[in-house]
């Protein structure tokens, strides 16, 4: 620090009292003006010449090749100095001052030459710098001066502005409005703005502080200040308005004569708007009125508007627009009208007065609609959007402003479900997979779903598709609140020999969706299971645990491991060592290696604090008496260790004997006994003979707790039966004295796996590879078990053997209990059931369950817990009726209207063929109408819950075809027969009858042909008349021969009206359409009655009264029908509509459609498309990518070799380009389509395109050209790891040379390793104006010394391969004690002699190829 201060004042000193100085002197000149540039000197040593550089702004300063000497500063009127100037590069001119005679530049001060330059038109302050300055003295060395440079401040105006375009926006109608805007002198000399044109009528311009005083011209604007206006805009009249101001300056970059126009622009208006109603409340399937209110300023005579939805599931209800307030001749229609090529239905609500009768403000709620949502899933809020809106006012002109969207708030539930079911909701798609099931097998499971959506949901029923699948019996309907779950019980035990089980669960519900189907699936395998019995077990005793096989299939033999329980126990023994060298351990009152006993699932820790020299091992044996490195025990952790915990784990140790011994004495050693706690003998294993007589029980051991059994026969015998025992294990319980080491009492599992089970095939048939059961030691039995009450199972009739189709329950109160060996005690005296005495699973031991013969069993149960027995308890089974066939049959009913006013056919609507057989049943299964029928389950007779409306229809549809569903059920389920159903399965009925038709069948078996036509009954599509060719031409599924949808005794393919009974077939105009059917508009009213036979009128609507419907009125009388008119209230035969909006011209606001109302429109009829302005006329524009600028930066930094290329697409006209910093423009004429502007410098450039001849065009870019960046770099040197990192800049491409390698590297980051000794490191780029970075990195060998402090002698090692160093040792002051070449020996060795130096602290440093060091050393 005290040498930085040094250098500090030193190079203080030099700056105050140098006083040899070139120097610049400043100035300030107009913009385009001639200017002497003064020099000055100050010197106190002559000089004999003088040479030097002036850099400068070589764009906006020229040169001007004439310069002048003071004489008085060289010395008087007898200098013979002679000067010369020249220009070396744009910006750079170079001055050589001189005598012929020697003559010395005296000393002093003042003015040494002056230069002259001409400024340009850029204002601003430029520096004029000195560089490359060379004084040479009398001695010829060169004189050190310090340059200082001058600024020229260019003199000019400049003029700027805050906005061009001052838009006040939508205003209010008389409302005050203000808005400010500047005028800006960013230049450096006074700004002069003069008024050249004052277009303003509807604008103000006024002093921004008092906002009433008006602005005068010219205006004078200092530099760097502004011109605050404030803009005031007359809100008295309606309308749209864009006035022009043009003003005038002294700033000299403008052109002569050049204006700067500013546009004002308002729009005037009234506030009148039209709202939709949000958050209306909204249901599937339920209609919901939406109101419309109309506000604002002015009284309206008519309006109109289209609405339509977010979602094209909520539908409008045609001609439903109703209005609200009363008391004028106001008319209203509505009609739903649907784009031509999106197809999106909208609906048109047209309000209006024929004698222009006034809504006066405020007006209100006005009109409501009526919407209908159906089958919308997700509750939510949904848009119903409003556009195209007219607010016509007593001038008839459209004053709305603003057309506010509603929406519907959709209250519905959703369903939904939770893990484990997967689900991909998009698509209502839901799967639970279930993995293995046994085939036959009970198994009880249940499904969660969950009511997403935000009202109660109503679950009407749950149903399966598989007979093999059960619903659990619920109270249906059922009801979820929302966000609340429920779960739905279910049972499957699948049947069949496919390996696969799937089963739908359909959930039926009032939701948006209305039905979701989970898809349950699940493996199936046969039961081949090995089942361990839980035990109780005694100490001290060999205890027998019996092993059972439950199996499907031929067993011939089996393979299975066995785990035994183990208990861990942590013991620690505290080791330290004596000076006989033995192990003492503290625990055993200090005893001398001591042998020790310890059990398998025990955890040893050994705390040696023998000392450093006796390492702990714990082996499996010893070599000689002595530790053998090969022999250590696996698992151990931190075996070796001299100190710490030596950590032991016996959980897979076998029984055996192990010793602990030191590592380096062996005479500290002892041995480790380890016994087991739970063990089999293989001796006394055994089969069990009832099942496995001829076969053979081999038994291995694979570790301290895990034995393999093998049961095979020679003889290729197979197991007997199907269940029971198969083998009894023998596990030994030791009896240990040692209560600390004793086994607990508790409950302690027994593990089985890798099971095997071999088939007759030689297959592994084993339904799972693992199984576990628990014995429980020194447990307590104080309780009794107890069989749960009440259990009721279901079991299918006709079920196979060995369906297990029930778990029986039970509990035990005890603690450590296990409930098994379950029994049935009572009712089972035909041996129809059994029951897995292991876990209280009944199956069925003969199939011969039937429902007609006996509807449940009951059946006495107890369970044991190995000592007690159970009270008997009564599980009933209920067995469930299975009928043996059915058919279902879709049935399609048509309504049709009662015309009975014309005097036609009157049908009573009921349809029966014959009487009903005695051996059905019948129900309703699903259809889309399904809740809207009833039917008979004897008679068969399905009727309507109320009698259908033609006006009004409730199908699901709307269109008078109801759809249901029939399931014709046999009633005696051993029947061989199968129904087949002879009715009609379409029919036509007249609104307002109940009754539709009555079901009709008959048995057959599976080859029966009743109508003998050789199509047997269950194919045959016309079962009860012969109809062999089978010809269906509707494709319903009924053959022709049977249809007769009407019941008019005519056949649908030979009736012309086969859905309103007409037996005469009357056809007046020949048409093959019968006279009752005639309906010419297909609206559903036949033509005879219909007040509008041309054009659908499904309503009749008839406002008017005159007869004629509403779609063929023609109110203007211009012989064109309203429905069809575009201008339904004003005559115009030619339905002229100029802007094809839909709207003929007469009546349209804006008839040719360029968004400016007639009334204000100057220019009529304009082109559709065309580019307009404020007042309807055609504005020449060209698209906006016509134009277009490529850039080309500078090669390199400092040059002016960038370029611009300008190009356009359209060739036909002419254009001018003006550049920032070029005084001419450049053209792009004729069929030339591009041109370029080079010679251009770094900077930001304004680049404007112009047509000629269209003085309101211009498009302006603003582009950048650049210049590569300078070339930098960060080098850090990590001399540890003897590495260079090196952080770049400037280029995305750069060529490093380490010590005369060459890297190119792409990025911007570089490293490597150096050597140790002097590296070099070059740093360039492709461009040779970036320069060369150059660097000098040094890295040294290490070195160590000793002794420090030191009597004299002191050995220095060092690293690398030097030969030799140079030695010097400094005083702490600095001064040199010696210096020496000193060689280094092989070992890196050399010597420090400081013998002969008095005692002290000195400095030394090594310097050598390789190294460079200093170190500190104390001399005593």
């Amino acid at each position: 620090m005290k040498r930085l201060i040094q250098v500090f004042v030193l190079l203080l000193g030099v700056s105050l009292y140098s006083q040899d100085t070139l120097s610049v002197k400043d100035g300030a000149y107009g913009f385009g003006k001639d200017f002497n540039l003064d020099l000055h000197i100050t010197t106190a040593t002559g000089i004999k010449a003088l040479q030097f550089d002036i850099k400068y702004d070589g764009i906006n300063f020229n040169y001007l090749s004439q310069y002048a000497l003071v004489k008085e500063r060289l010395g008087g009127e007898d200098s013979d100095h002679v000067i010369t100037v020249k220009k070396v590069v744009s910006g750079t001119v170079r001055v050589l001052i001189y005598s012929p005679s020697n003559k010395l530049i005296p000393t002093g001060s003042g003015k040494l030459l002056s230069v002259d330059f001409k400024s340009g038109k850029n204002y601003g302050y430029f520096d004029f710098e000195l560089a490359s300055v060379v004084a040479s003295k009398e001695d010829n060395t060169n004189l050190n001066l310090k340059l200082e440079k001058g600024v020229i401040t260019v003199l000019a105006p400049s003029f700027g502005y805050s906005s061009k375009a001052i838009a006040f926006g939508s205003i209010y109608k008389a409302e005050l409005a203000d808005k400010d805007f500047a005028l800006k002198n960013v230049g450096t000399d006074t700004l002069t703005v003069s008024l050249e044109k004052d277009e303003l009528t509807k604008f103000v311009l006024t002093d921004f502080d008092t906002k009433t005083d008006a602005i005068t011209w010219p205006q004078k604007i200092n530099p760097g200040a502004e011109l605050k206006i404030n803009a005031r805009f007359d809100s008295s009249v309606n309308g749209t308005f864009s006035e022009k101001l043009s003003l005038k300056t002294n700033d000299p970059k403008s052109e002569a004569n050049k204006v700067e126009e500013f546009i004002f622009s308002a729009k005037a208006y009234n506030d009148n708007r039209i709202t939709v109603q949000s958050n209306v409340d909204a249901y599937n399937k339920e209609s919901s009125d939406i109101k419309v209110s109309i506000n604002g300023d002015e009284d309206v005579t008519s309006f109109q508007f289209d609405v339509s939805p977010q979602d094209p599931k909520i539908s409008f209800t045609s001609s439903s627009a109703e209005l609200l307030k009363s008391g004028t001749d106001h008319v209203i229609s509505s009609n739903i009208i649907s784009d031509s090529e999106t197809g999106k239905k909208s609906l048109r609500v047209v309000v209006y007065s024929p004698s222009n009768a006034l809504f006066t403000q405020p007006i209100g709620e006005i009109i409501k609609f009526s919407i209908r949502p159906d089958k919308i899933i997700v509750p939510n809020l949904y848009a119903i959007n409003i556009s195209n809106s007219v607010l016509t006012n007593k001038d008839l002109t459209n004053v709305v402003s603003v057309s506010e969207n509603g929406s519907i708030n959709l209250i519905t539930g959703k369903l939904a479900f939770q893990s484990p079911v997967s689900s991909d909701d998009s698509k209502r798609e839901y799967v639970l997979d279930l993995g293995e099931l046994n085939r036959n097998s009970y198994n009880e499971r249940s499904i969660t779903y969950i009511n997403n959506g935000n009202k109660k949901l109503i679950v009407s029923g749950i149903l399966s598709n598989s007979p093999d699948l059960s619903i659990s019996e619920n109270d249906f309907p059922l009801e979820v609140n929302a966000d609340e779950n429920s779960s739905q019980a279910y049972t499957i035990i699948p049947s069949g020999s496919s390996d696969e089980f799937s089963a739908y669960m359909k959930f039926t519900h009032d939701g948006g969706s209305e039905m979701d189907s989970v898809l349950i699936k699940a493996s199936l395998v046969n039961r081949n299971k090995i089942v361990v019995r839980n035990t109780n077990v005694s100490k001290g005793a060999v205890n027998s645990i019996p092993i059972s096989m439950l199996n499907s299939n031929e067993i011939k033999g089996m393979q299975f491991d066995i785990t035994l329980p183990k208990e861990t126990k942590s013991f620690t023994w505290t080791l330290s060592a004596d000076s006989n060298e033995d192990f003492i351990f503290k625990e055993l009152s200090d005893a001398k290696d001591p042998g020790i006993s310890h059990y398998v699932g025990d955890e040893i820790n050994f705390i040696n604090n023998a000392g450093s020299t006796h390492p702990l091992y714990i082996v499996t044996g010893l070599t000689d008496g002595e530790y053998d490195s090969t022999k250590q025990l696996a698992g151990v952790i931190n075996q070796g260790a001299t100190s710490g915990t030596v950590k032991v784990d016996l959980s897979d140790v076998a029984p055996g004997t192990y010793y602990y011994i030191c590592g380096n004495h062996k005479s500290m050693q002892g041995e480790i006994v380890i016994l087991p706690k739970f063990s089999i003998s293989a001796d006394s294993s055994n089969l069990v003979a009832d099942r496995s007589s001829d076969f053979i029980l081999t038994q291995s051991t694979l570790g301290a707790r895990k034995y393999r059994f093998l049961i095979y026969s020679n003889s290729n015998s197979l197991f007997v039966g199907n269940r029971g025992k198969i083998i009894n294990l023998p596990i030994s319980i030791a009896s240990i004295s040692n209560t600390a080491m004793d086994i607990a009492d508790g409950s302690y599992d027994l593990i089985l796996d890798n099971i095997i089970i071999s088939s007759k095939d030689n297959s592994n048939v084993s339904s799972n590879i693992t199984t576990s059961s628990f014995m429980v030691v020194g447990g307590t039995n104080e309780f009794d078990p107890v069989v749960t009450p009440n259990q009721n199972p279901s079991l299918k009739e006709n079920s196979p053997a060995l369906t297990y189709f029930y778990k029986v329950k039970a509990t035990d109160a005890d603690e450590y209990s296990y409930v098994d060996d379950f029994k049935i005690t009572s009712g089972n005296d035909e041996g129809l059931f059994g029951i897995i005495p292991e876990n209280g699973e009944l199956y069925l031991i003969k199939p011969e369950i039937d429902y007609e013969t006996k509807s449940s069993y009951s059946l006495g149960v107890t369970a044991y817990d190995g000592e007690k027995t159970s009270a008997e308890e009564i599980v009933l089974i209920n067995i469930i009726d299975d009928p043996n066939a059915f058919v279902v049959n879709d049935f399609t009913v048509q309504v049709y209207r009662d015309n009975s006013k014309s005097g036609i056919y009157r049908d009573s609507g009921f349809r029966t063929s014959s009487v009903s057989s005695d051996n059905v049943s019948y129900k309703l299964q699903s259809g889309d109408d399904k809740s809207l029928f009833s039917i008979d389950e004897s008679s068969g007779k399905l009727t309507f819950s109320s009698a259908p409306v033609f006006s009004t229809p409730n199908d699901s549809d709307k269109n008078n075809i109801y759809k249901v569903s029939v399931k014709t059920i046999v009633i005696d389920d051993t029947s061989e027969e199968f129904p087949v159903v002879s009715s009609e399965k379409t029919v036509s009925i007249k609104e307002g009858v109940l009754d539709a038709l009555t079901l009709t069948s008959f048995l057959a078996t599976s080859g029966s042909d009743a109508d003998g036509d050789g199509i047997v009954d269950s194919l045959d599509n016309c079962p009860n008349i012969a109809n062999s060719n089978q010809r269906d031409s509707d494709e319903n599924g009924e053959g022709d021969v049977c249809e007769d949808s009407d019941g008019d005794g005519v056949l649908d393919n030979r009736d012309n009206c086969p859905i309103i009974p007409n037996p005469d077939q009357a056809d007046a105009d020949f048409d093959g359409i019968g006279d009752v059917c005639e309906d010419l508009d297909n609206d559903g009213v036949i033509d005879s009655i219909d007040n509008c036979p041309s054009f659908p009128n499904y309503d009749q609507k008839d406002t008017d009264g005159n007869g004629i419907g509403d779609a063929c009125d023609d109110r203007d009388g211009d012989g064109v029908s309203d429905n069809v008119d575009n201008c339904p209230d004003i005559v115009n035969t030619d339905q002229a509509d100029f802007d094809s909006d839909g709207e003929g011209d007469v009546c349209d606001l804006d008839s040719d459609g360029d968004g400016v109302l007639n009334t204000e429109d100057e220019c009529a009829n304009t082109p559709l498309g065309s580019n307009t302005n404020l007042k309807g006329c055609i504005v020449f524009n060209l698209p906006v990518t016509n134009n277009k600028v490529s850039v080309t930066s500078a090669s390199c930094i400092g040059t002016s070799d960038g370029s611009l290329e300008l190009s356009v697409l359209n060739s036909t006209f002419d254009y001018s380009i003006t550049v920032t910093g070029k005084d001419d423009p450049v053209v792009i004429t004729g069929e030339n389509k591009t041109t370029s502007v080079t010679g251009l410098a770094k900077g930001t450039y304004s680049v404007c395109f112009k047509v000629d001849g269209q003085a309101d065009y211009e498009q302006c870019f603003e582009v950048v050209i650049g210049e590569p960046l300078a070339l930098s770099a960060f080098i850090d040197i990590d001399n540890d790891k003897r590495t260079t990192s090196i952080q770049l800049a400037g280029s995305k491409s750069y060529n490093i040379e380490v010590n005369g390698q060459r890297f190119e590297v792409k990025n911007n980051n570089f490293n490597t390793t150096l050597p140790t000794g002097l590296s070099i490191i070059k740093i360039s780029t492709d461009l040779d104006c970036q320069g060369i970075i150059e660097r000098e990195i040094f890295i040294s060998e290490d070195i160590f010394y000793y002794p420090n402090p030191t009597r004299g002698e002191v050995d220095v090692f060092v690293n690398g391969e030097d030969k030799g160093v140079k030695m010097s040792v400094f005083t702490t002051k600095g001064d040199l004690v010696f210096t020496r070449d000193q060689n280094i020996l092989d070992s890196r060795k050399t010597e420090l002699d400081l013998t002969g130096v008095p005692a002290g602290t000195y400095l030394v440093t090594l310097e050598g190829q390789t190294v460079r060091k200093t170190f500190k050393i104390v001399k005593r």
